[in-house]
């Protein structure tokens, strides 16, 4: 019999979990985030480039909005398939940059 009466009756915990679970689409209940905690989202820009010259294992690009000039070292990867006069795609992020795939 206490079977029956545990199925009919759920204990207060459960009836709290399922109102809870009825007012929100959340699976846990809300609860009040600490604002004092503060977490650093880098922001990462893809831009494109034109690769001016190549000495070595280093490209010598310009950003084609900025037109700024700068030098990368060209990945292992990436060795034979670019050459001078392409235009590449490069990542910025925390003020470092990275040639990418495009």
């Amino acid at each position: 019999m206490e079977c029956a009466t545990a199925l009919q009756r759920p204990s207060p915990l459960l009836r709290r979990s399922l109102a809870v679970s009825s007012r929100s689409s959340s699976v846990f209940p809300r609860r009040q985030n600490s604002t004092s905690e503060s977490v650093r989202v880098p922001i990462i820009d893809k831009r494109k480039a034109q690769i001016l010259s190549m000495h070595g294992n280093v490209a010598q690009l310009m950003d084609l909005a900025t037109y700024e000039t700068f030098e990368l070292a060209i990945p292992a990867d990436l060795q034979g398939d670019i050459q001078p006069g392409q235009e590449t795609m490069y990542v910025e992020a925390l003020g470092r940059r990275k040639l990418s795939t495009p």
